[in-house]
């Protein structure tokens, strides 16, 4: 009975097999995906730049200034091209979110003159940023077609 037993288990065991894969078909390496990530990184940069400068400038003009309490705003972007770079769909939708506040910002600095250094500045801003959340949600979407079509072969 022993043996019997034994060798019912070892072609039980044979039957069995443990297929582990990756839950999640990633689009790193393909061109949109690249493409999202760059053009986040392309204004990321140089808004820390912006705020190196300006934090630069403030120590040396020794100006009593509150904008040392808003230089961190700078870094926003860069958190969340990093944060889109590993989580499309998180950080399409936070750069979307925050691109539409820039553009918001920028638009209402617009002056009865025309438009100002503000509205000038921060236009072109928003909208990069709102190109690049709508490009890292694009390259999710993409992803997710791929992972059902590859779960349906």
């Amino acid at each position: 009975m022993s043996q019997k037993r034994t060798s019912e288990c070892a072609r039980n065991a044979n039957k069995m097999s443990v297929n582990v894969e990756s839950s999640r078909e990633s689009v790193h390496g393909k061109a949109l995906c690249w493409a999202a990530r760059i053009v986040s990184l392309v204004v990321a940069i140089p808004c820390v730049l912006w705020m190196f400068y300006l934090l630069w400038e403030l120590t040396t003009t020794y100006v009593n200034d509150p904008t040392p309490q808003l230089l961190p705003i700078w870094l926003i972007p860069l958190v969340l091209a990093l944060v889109a770079w590993r989580w499309h769909v998180v950080g399409g939708t936070l750069q979307g979110a925050f691109a539409i506040l820039v553009l918001v910002v920028g638009i209402n600095s617009r002056t009865e003159e025309g438009p100002n250094h503000d509205f000038l500045f921060l236009t072109p801003i928003g909208a990069a940023l709102l190109i690049g959340g709508m490009l890292h949600i694009m390259a999710w979407v993409k992803e997710g077609r791929g992972k059902r079509a590859q779960n349906h072969t």
